[in-house]
């Protein structure tokens, strides 16, 4: 199953770090924004 590992969901176990650089880029447009 190619498509759940795809998935935003589970590349959240497979690749923690690209997950944190995402939560780091969402909180600091969310700054930006403010």
């Amino acid at each position: 199953m190619p498509t759940l590992p795809l998935s935003p969901t589970y590349p959240r176990s497979k690749n923690p770090k690209p997950q944190s650089s995402e939560k780091r880029t969402s909180r600091a447009r969310s700054i930006v924004c403010d």
